[in-house]
């Protein structure tokens, strides 16, 4: 009877539907920004949502920003994504999704030179804040790239 028992049993067995564990995904938000210093203080309109953090040190030694591109990315778990800039690239990787709200990224910068001028530096983004990241450039310009993801 064991014999007819274990046969029955490994065939049920691989009949139970397999359990599907995806792995999480980050929808982020990369904007690409230009900082300089003029006279009078300029920001676009499209960037007010990170008004603040530019009036802040390191960001405050510029006073005029200007958005060059903006685009939307899903990041799956731990594969690398490239972000095509204006002026360059964004190579981001999905870590870690931290609680609910906070998602933790490997991110590197590249010059439209293909020079890097971030290089795999790790960042925690809260849901609805953002991080930025940046360089001077040789005329004490600055060009930043700002992340948000939920």
């Amino acid at each position: 009877m064991r014999t007819r028992i274990a046969p029955l049993l490994i065939v049920g067995l691989l009949a139970l539907p397999a359990v599907a564990t995806a792995d999480p995904k980050a929808a982020c938000e990369f904007v690409e920004i230009s900082a300089t210093s003029a006279k009078d203080p300029a920001v676009d309109p499209e960037l007010k949502p990170l008004d603040k953090k530019l009036k802040n040190p390191p960001f405050s030694a510029w006073n005029v920003f200007h958005q060059l591109s903006r685009t939307e990315k899903q990041l799956e778990k731990l594969k690398p994504e490239t972000i095509g800039l204006k002026s360059g690239k964004v190579t981001a990787i999905f870590l870690d999704l931290i609680g609910k709200s906070k998602v933790r990224l490997s991110l590197s910068i590249d010059d439209e030179a293909g020079k890097r001028t971030v290089d795999n530096t790790k960042v925690t983004v809260e849901a609805g804040d953002w991080v930025i990241l940046g360089s001077s450039t040789a005329n004490k310009a600055g060009h930043l790239t700002a992340v948000t993801c939920r």
